[in-house]
């Protein structure tokens, strides 16, 4: 686990793709999120789960590009659907500062194997 160094801090996105991760992931129903942001001036994203936290993978896309999406790992075997979108939809939650943050991985040494995801999630 890394401390978020002053640069990383400070930017708007990075700090609302912590709060998000962290809500989803407090869902009882969510085992992880796989997110990268549809802002073309924005090129991150990341795989959070509650044991490892959040893992940011770095330049996943070209500035510019307008895709993104986001992949809600969901255990259909705890509650029906609707009761985990009622949750992440509507459910106020307080984020404390100690959110659990694991290292950075670009896309590329991720895809290449130089980390394995089972090591995050």
């Amino acid at each position: 686990m890394e401390t978020l160094n002053k640069s990383i801090e400070k930017n708007a996105h990075f700090l609302e793709a912590l709060v998000l991760a962290s809500k989803v992931v407090s869902c009882e129903q969510i085992i992880g999120e796989v997110c990268y942001s549809d802002d073309p001036n924005y090129k991150a994203g990341y795989v959070a789960s509650k044991k490892y936290g959040y893992v940011r993978i770095t330049h996943l896309k070209d500035i510019g590009d307008t895709s993104g999406g986001r992949i809600f790992l969901y255990d259909s075997s705890l509650s029906n659907k609707s009761k985990c979108i009622e949750y992440i939809e509507n459910k106020k939650i307080i984020v404390k500062n100690d959110i659990k943050f694991n290292e950075s991985i670009s896309y590329k040494d991720f895809i290449n194997g130089k980390k394995q995801l089972k090591n995050y999630l």
